[in-house]
């Protein structure tokens, strides 16, 4: 319900919000969430499944939202576990994506990734080690694989949560990995069941918001000690690694950044705890009616600057 007393103005200097209320629902499927848009029972979705997507595009009285927030779904794998805890097989397991193929089969409004946690759309990306485009090797997987003493391949249970492209995802690197000899098994988990024990899988497809500003997710979920903060699901400990990402930290220089960004980058992708093959984006979507600011938070509406036109 609107508050009458909200300090805010908004740009034509009337008093936000300007809408009377707002009404939420949840637990539609998307099969609902269409029908209650198209339908105009709805007038607002956000989090909008992938695979309604054509059929809100296909509607001239609904417009599709897109939000690059920097959202991942990383490929994880703990590294103080076997076969994870060698960086042969974490750098053979690596070396098996084609990015571009992935991203285009998965979800081709996503950016592709190398498997580092910085954005190339920060201004202290460092684009030094992801000029090659890292492309898939799988003679040199097979020959990592060999040299960790698997000559003959791995077998891997890959946990995926249900109900979003991660189940896509999983089945084409699935594909991908059994060129090089990589035999991988998809336990699909309930989403609920699978984020109940999700720092527990030993290779698993998880999810990770985007924030601000670049250095913190890593912050968060790759140093010593983060899985015992409640946030890293890798085990992952390297002290270089920390050292770095302090002294990015406590600088405010650009340029300073982006060299020890450099760094962090790169040793992302030769220690490889999570495979980053893209970025992902999240989609909503609104009758033609409603206006929202460019803004948002989070890949979600700033309700408070939203407002109807007559249909």
């Amino acid at each position: 319900v609107r508050n009458p007393n909200y300090w805010r103005k908004g740009a034509d200097g009337q008093p936000l919000p300007y809408l009377d209320k707002v009404i939420v629902t949840a637990g539609w499927d998307d099969a609902a969430r269409l029908a209650a848009l198209t339908g105009g029972e709805a007038d607002l979705l956000t989090g909008v499944g992938q695979g309604i997507v054509p059929d809100l595009q296909a509607n001239g009285d609904i417009r599709v939202i897109r939000y690059d927030t920097g959202w991942i779904t990383p490929i994880v794998m703990r590294v103080d576990m076997e076969p994870f805890d060698d960086v042969r097989v974490r750098q053979a397991l690596r070396l098996v994506q084609d990015r571009e193929k992935i991203r285009d089969l998965v979800l081709p409004d996503g950016r592709v990734g190398y498997d580092h946690w910085i954005r190339s759309d920060v201004p202290e990306y460092c684009p030094d080690t992801d000029v090659s485009g890292h492309p898939q090797d799988i003679e040199k997987a097979k020959a990592l694989l060999a040299e960790a003493g698997y000559p003959d391949g791995i077998e891997v249970e890959l946990a995926v949560p249900d109900g979003d492209f991660r189940t896509d995802l999983a089945q084409v690197y699935k594909e991908m990995a059994a060129e090089a000899g990589i035999d991988v098994s998809i336990n699909l988990v309930p989403s609920s069941a699978f984020w109940d024990q999700w720092q527990e899988w030993p290779f698993s497809i998880s999810g990770w918001n985007g924030r601000i500003p670049a250095t913190i997710s890593p912050s968060l979920a790759l140093r010593c000690g983060s899985v015992e903060a409640g946030w890293g699901e890798t085990y992952y400990c390297n002290e270089e690694f920390e050292r770095i990402l302090d002294e990015a930290e406590s600088t405010v220089d650009i340029e300073k950044k982006r060299e020890l960004l450099c760094d962090i980058q790169r040793i992302m992708q030769e220690d490889a705890p999570m495979l980053i093959p893209f970025w992902a984006v999240e989609y909503g979507a609104r009758r033609g009616n409603v206006h929202i600011p460019d803004q948002w938070s989070r890949g979600g509406p700033l309700w408070h600057w939203m407002w109807l036109s007559e249909e």
